[in-house]
């Protein structure tokens, strides 16, 4: 817990290094055709992080990365956040992320908005107000969303007696009502972030963190509201197009490297039976970072993040975009970290845009 928490202290060190800049919205072109997938670019324009002006961008590319379109960035008054990518829906046609309004140069609460791929401005959503992580449901009528809340008490007469509260919820919004409903309990150190619907909407694929059992990948079924461990020592469950397999990222390896503070976890992409059965190790890069997996269309291929630079990883930022065969064959890179005097990008956040004819297929090599 102590690293997750540390984890998201840095992001938000690094949300907060926004409100000195001014970046927003903006869309333009249409919507571009075939296989595409979009991403978070992360732009810095100096080397020095406090000198850093920052900006973000919500962009889609070709599989092999060329054709890049930018469908969401600069401009005044909203900046996606910069800890999360988009969520598509099942057509393709919109996209939902998280994002921070901004207001007399001040940087509000994020939010859920949606945009229309290459239709103007993003709209916000409402009762989504501290929301983050969307995730589109199958047939498009609803997202579940994450809200978190962090707390301190300080107390000044036994400073030893002061105490911290945390702790993340799952949420259901429908968007023709516009009503949204809590699906996880708040409690002290839980933590619940959803991920993934299953291709017939009933079950969502949570990650899960609690005090003493550490993160596991569970299963929610809306009917019911109960919760099944998907794989323990792992996040970021993905369901795959079909629903027969799930994509996270498993630390069940056990690999570390050295640390600031000592060895650090490093954990690989797996795929396992919606029920945690028959376990497949897809990356094989023990060194690296790795995180955010996402479905190709057809199911052939996942494209993730990859970090060699701890320092980034620690603060959220990946060095590259990757793809790989569910088989774990052809690993290849497909947009990398960028680096100058001036500044650099950064690259998080991939999520394949669904619909007819933007299947990719397996990668060939």
């Amino acid at each position: 817990m102590g690293c997750v928490l540390g984890r998201f202290a840095a992001i938000a060190a690094l949300v907060a290094l926004l409100l000195l800049t001014c970046c927003g919205a903006s869309a333009a072109g249409a919507t571009q055709g075939g296989p595409r997938f979009s991403f978070v670019e992360w732009r810095y324009s100096s080397q020095e992080l406090e000198k850093a002006r920052v900006e973000t961008f919500l962009v889609s590319a070709r599989p092999n990365g060329s054709g890049r379109h930018r469908l969401f960035g600069k401009g005044r008054r909203i900046n996606p956040t910069i800890f999360h990518g988009g969520s598509w829906s099942p057509d393709g046609s919109r996209v939902a992320f998280s994002g921070t309004p901004i207001a007399g140069g001040r940087e509000g609460k994020p939010r859920i908005y949606i945009l229309r791929a290459g239709r103007g401005r993003p709209r916000a959503l409402p009762k989504t107000l501290g929301g983050t992580h969307p995730v589109f449901s199958p047939d498009g009528s609803r997202i579940a969303f994450k809200r978190s809340r962090f707390r301190f008490h300080f107390n000044r007469k036994n400073p030893l007696k002061s105490r911290s509260y945390a702790s993340a919820t799952s949420w259901m919004l429908d968007l023709a009502s516009g009503k949204a409903r809590q699906l996880t309990p708040w409690r002290n150190g839980l933590f619940n972030s959803p991920y993934s619907f299953s291709p017939g909407g009933t079950v969502l694929a949570l990650d899960r963190s609690r005090p003493g059992r550490g993160t596991e990948a569970v299963s929610y079924d809306l009917g019911s509201r109960k919760t099944t461990t998907i794989a323990v020592e792992a996040t970021e469950p993905v369901f795959s197009p079909d629903g027969s397999r799930v994509a996270l990222v498993s630390y069940r390896d056990h690999l570390t490297v050295d640390g600031f503070d000592g060895p650090e976890a490093r954990g690989e992409i797996y795929t396992v039976a919606p029920d945690g059965s028959d376990p497949v190790r897809v990356t094989h890069a023990p060194r690296a970072y790795e995180s955010e997996p996402s479905w190709d269309p057809s199911g052939s291929r996942l494209a993730y993040t990859s970090n060699n630079d701890e320092l980034s990883a620690f603060l959220g930022l990946e060095n590259s975009v990757m793809a790989i065969n569910v088989d774990g064959t052809c690993p290849t890179t497909v947009i990398s970290r960028r680096r100058s005097r001036r500044g650099g990008s950064a690259y998080y956040g991939p999520a394949w845009q669904p619909g007819p004819g933007r299947e990719a297929g397996p990668i060939s090599c």
